[in-house]
């Protein structure tokens, strides 16, 4: 049930992603997918529920997982009207 999330929760629009390159957050990116904390269930991450939404397994739910509980406050939401 999506009403019950907290907003970092969300899905990230997987097909507009704006990034500055980083080596060491790109490394970290790619432990946390070969580290597969994700379940059908829960989503990413088990009980944080960054899950539960279509294409919530994917980069959709990646990112949000990503950015919202293993690097917090590095992440900024682009205006949709400027930047889309």
């Amino acid at each position: 049930n999506a009403g019950v999330r907290q907003p970092h929760q969300t899905a990230v629009q997987g097909g507009f992603i704006v990034v500055k390159p980083d080596k060491q957050i790109f490394d970290q990116y790619i432990e946390t997918i070969l580290e597969g904390n994700y379940t059908r269930w829960d989503g990413w991450g088990g009980n944080l529920r960054y899950g539960g939404y279509y294409g919530a397994a994917q980069i959709q739910g990646l990112c949000a997982y990503f950015f919202g509980a293993i690097r917090p406050n590095t992440a900024v939401e682009l205006n949709r009207c400027v930047y889309n």
